[in-house]
């Protein structure tokens, strides 16, 4: 091919396309608003993401993270920020300490 795209399309509207440079895209828009595919990856071992840049999940719903051990959000640098949901109490919902009645932190910014 002269532009060394090489492009599936299947019949549901899902288009599958490696680029000349190895970058893959999955685009599952149906043709039918409303009629969307999912994206479902079952893998039997490990899994483990390298990236050199930066990472984004967007979605316009709910985002879950289940896991059947330890979950660990770690960074190397910077801050870990919680985000922009309602202020919660990050300690137990208590607004204060039970033994000394400090006040607990609500800051959605931690030192990782």
């Amino acid at each position: 091919r002269k532009t060394l795209t090489s492009t599936y399309r299947h019949a549901s509207g899902t288009i599958f396309t490696i680029d000349k440079y190895g970058n893959i895209e999955i685009n599952n828009n149906s043709a039918v608003l409303g009629e969307n595919g999912s994206l479902i990856i079952g893998i039997q071992g490990n899994v483990a993401f390298a990236v050199e840049g930066d990472t984004t999940i967007e979605t316009n719903k709910g985002c879950s993270v289940i896991a059947g051990g330890d979950v660990i959000i770690d960074s190397v640098e910077g801050d870990v920020s919680l985000g922009h949901g309602l202020e919660m109490n990050l300690v137990n919902n208590l607004p204060a300490c039970l033994v000394t009645g400090a006040p607990h932190s609500t800051q959605k910014n931690v030192r990782a």
